[in-house]
């Protein structure tokens, strides 16, 4: 399974301007990610790009600052990655500060 995040300007940018975080993420990563930024997928949800992106860095100096650890955390299945988490977390925090006020929409 997998999950989606989105930035939003307002309701009729769902069809228009597309800004992913995540674009269907595993869940496989959600342990990772979690010990990462202390944040669910789903705990985003509502949030401004702004707060996104200070969670989203936070998380990413994390990661790259303790690969042993979080390669740890690799699920034993394969599906998904310690480098495919910090390469996806990269473009995050870039399209967050870009859009600050923009707002976080949830699909699991």
């Amino acid at each position: 399974m997998s999950c989606t995040l989105r930035l939003q300007r307002d309701e009729d940018d769902i069809h228009n301007n597309c800004l992913y975080l995540f674009d269907g993420i595993t869940y496989n990563l959600s342990p990772m990610f979690r010990e990462a930024t202390g944040h669910r997928f789903a705990d985003l949800e509502g949030m401004t790009g702004a707060q996104v992106f200070t969670i989203l860095r936070r998380g990413l100096v994390e990661l790259v600052s303790s690969p042993d650890v979080y390669k740890a955390l690799n699920p034993e299945n394969g599906w998904g990655d310690y480098e495919g988490l910090v390469d996806v977390m990269a473009k995050a925090v870039v399209t967050a500060v870009s859009n600050l006020d923009a707002v976080v929409v949830f699909y699991g």
